[in-house]
């Protein structure tokens, strides 16, 4: 009887320390997932911090550039302001120099009238007439050069004006295709293949810009990246990098599409804003 108790007892002892060896391997098991599970937790909050710093961050540049564009819109109203500006004394300056071109072309045909066919002798008296019509002419003559002189430095002003309006507007259309709104997304309308180009839900009213790219995300995963070419109020056209398609995928309507960041890696250079003198 005693060797059954005491066999009892040692199968319990077996059991009890099989049990106990299972039981540790157990909370082993589940004190790595929950470190596990923690570390993914810390990965997510960080990546999550991460995310919504980049977009405070491309907040920031979208204020920024649009304010830049505000404050080059003011600059070319201001620039075509100086352009009607000088256009009005062009205008008039030209008016000027023909109405002094013609009185001096009188008073060449005057003076010519009057000039005595025979050359004048040494010592003989000058004719006060003709000398003060020769005063007129020189007179005209100097006017209608200065004249000359103020039109073509007000066209060169103007030129220069231009000039400026053209890289100002430059600039603008830069500054514009380079702001696209943070966190813009949209899906896949329709897909063709054959030209490799797909309609996308988002359009102009959505904040979509001309060749913003854009990434193709299926699964929370990206598959293919596209371009926009045409924008429309509410849709727009983009074509499909190529070499961008992950091997074995093809994009499809229904699938996710994000903005993917800024059109450019390259600020544009603002022109500058040194005051044009103006006669």
């Amino acid at each position: 009887m005693a060797k059954i108790l005491l066999g009892i007892a040692l199968v319990v002892m077996l059991a009890t320390a099989a049990l106990g060896f299972l039981a540790k391997g157990n909370i082993d098991k589940l004190q790595t997932s929950l470190k596990d599970a923690g570390n993914k937790v810390t990965n997510a909050e960080r990546n999550l911090a991460t995310a919504k710093s980049d977009l405070k961050k491309k907040e920031e540049e979208l204020t920024a550039a649009t304010s830049k564009v505000e404050e080059k819109d003011k600059e070319l109203i201001a620039q075509k302001a100086q352009m009607d500006d000088l256009t009005k004394k062009i205008a008039d300056a030209t008016t000027a120099m023909e109405a002094k071109t013609t009185e001096l072309a009188a008073a060449n045909a005057k003076l010519a009238s009057m000039t005595p066919t025979t050359p004048q002798v040494d010592g003989q008296p000058k004719d006060p007439i003709i000398e003060q019509m020769k005063a007129e002419v020189a007179k005209a003559q100097a006017e209608a050069a200065e004249s000359k002189s103020l039109v073509d430095a007000l066209t060169q002003q103007k030129k220069a004006v231009e000039d400026k309006m053209v890289a100002l507007e430059q600039y603008k259309r830069t500054r514009e295709l380079s702001i696209q709104r943070p966190g813009l997304s949209g899906r896949v309308l329709a897909v063709n293949a054959g030209w490799n180009f797909v309609v996308l839900s988002v359009g102009d009213k959505q904040g979509a810009v001309m060749n913003a790219s854009m990434l193709v995300v299926r699964g929370g995963s990206p598959i293919a990246k596209a371009r926009i070419t045409s924008v429309e109020p509410s849709t727009s056209i983009a074509d499909i990098i190529p070499g961008s398609m992950v091997k074995g995928t093809s994009v499809q309507p229904g699938d996710t599409v994000v903005f993917e960041g800024r059109t450019g890696t390259t600020q544009p250079t603002a022109p500058t804003s040194a005051a044009l003198p103006v006669r």
